[in-house]
């Protein structure tokens, strides 16, 4: 989003122009989650950039324990079966907490909480998720399950432990 004023023509209306911040500006709806759990300073790192952001509508629905490592899995049975608890996460932001894996979380978002996010954003993760270990990632496994159920989904991840040359 830029704040300089762009001009465009309307259309079939060349007598006028209108400045773009005289738009409204649609809401992008992103729902966030992690495979660390809601308290992770991740996901909290990730929350409070993306809020600052204008136009965006965050939701958090994150795993309520770590459950790094377990893929796209899922709990046997119903999603409505599932366990969730309203929390904050550690910079006092609202989530709801699942007792599940990250893929749990983004199904009990979409099916019993029915949210229609535009964008489903999962990390920060601890450590990075590159080659072989991306497969086995939570965080990538709930940005694929996302992508599964049609909407699109984005995993984040960080190096740690290793200076830059």
């Amino acid at each position: 989003f830029s704040s300089r004023r762009r001009h465009t023509r309307l259309q079939g209306d060349w007598s006028s122009d209108v400045c773009s911040s005289d738009l409204k500006v649609p809401t992008l709806d992103i729902l966030v989650t992690n495979d660390d759990g809601y308290a992770a300073p991740g996901i909290d790192a990730l929350v409070e950039r993306l809020r600052a952001l204008p136009g965006v509508k965050l939701t958090v629905v994150a795993p309520a324990t770590n459950q790094s490592g377990t893929s796209d899995r899922t709990t046997p049975g119903p999603v409505s079966a599932l366990t969730a608890t309203e929390v904050t996460t550690a910079s006092g932001y609202a989530a709801t907490a699942v007792a599940g894996f990250p893929a749990d979380s983004v199904n009990y978002a979409l099916d019993v909480l029915k949210l229609s996010p535009d964008l489903v954003v999962s990390g920060s993760n601890a450590g990075q998720n590159l080659g072989v270990v991306a497969p086995i990632s939570g965080t990538v496994g709930a940005a694929r399950t996302a992508v599964r159920r049609g909407v699109p989904g984005v995993a984040v991840s960080q190096e740690i432990g290793r200076a830059h040359v």
